[in-house]
């Protein structure tokens, strides 16, 4: 959140207007508290929530008032919240520590490094552009439905079980 924090202040900087909301429990009340105390230094007050978590319907509407959901991380494994974005039409940018490559072949976001001017500038086109947005979040949707449904996933299960038994 650091680093996005970071790459908010350069897009300002750049021009852009946006805002950053974090979502998800924080357990850990230093780094609470250093996030706002970094937002604070870099005048992002204003423009920095921290919400806590979401669940069920209100977390689906937060990923619709989304311009993009930004997974920056140093590690992650797959991610849900990817998914569960990209199929209510909300492009994904996701760091290079996520198994997301795919975000950028398909057009439905980007995959880029952890850094803060790398972050800024895959965020920039789908919070200044309706139409980078709207192109994005229809692939988004695309791929979530031609890889990530249900039916799709237990089939491609069964084939790796099937090829494990020959």
């Amino acid at each position: 959140v650091d680093r996005v924090l970071d790459a908010l202040a350069i897009l300002r900087r750049d021009g852009v207007t946006a805002c950053l909301q974090f979502v998800g429990p924080i357990q850990d009340l230093a780094y609470r508290d250093a996030l706002l105390n970094q937002a604070h230094r870099l005048d992002l007050s204003s423009r920095f929530e921290l919400l806590g978590p979401l669940y069920g319907i209100d977390k689906l509407r937060f990923y619709t008032r989304c311009g993009v959901l930004v997974v920056a991380s140093h590690s992650e494994n797959f991610s849900n919240v990817v998914v569960e974005a990209l199929n209510v039409r909300t492009p994904v940018v996701a760091s290079l520590g996520t198994p997301w490559a795919e975000l950028a072949e398909r057009g439905c976001g980007a995959w880029v490094a952890n850094e803060p001017r790398s972050l800024a500038d895959a965020i920039a086109p789908f919070v200044t552009s309706p139409n980078a947005r709207s192109r994005a979040g229809t692939a988004g949707r695309t791929l979530v439905q031609e890889r990530y449904t249900w039916p799709i996933v237990a089939r491609r299960m069964v084939e790796v079980y099937e090829y494990e038994i020959r």
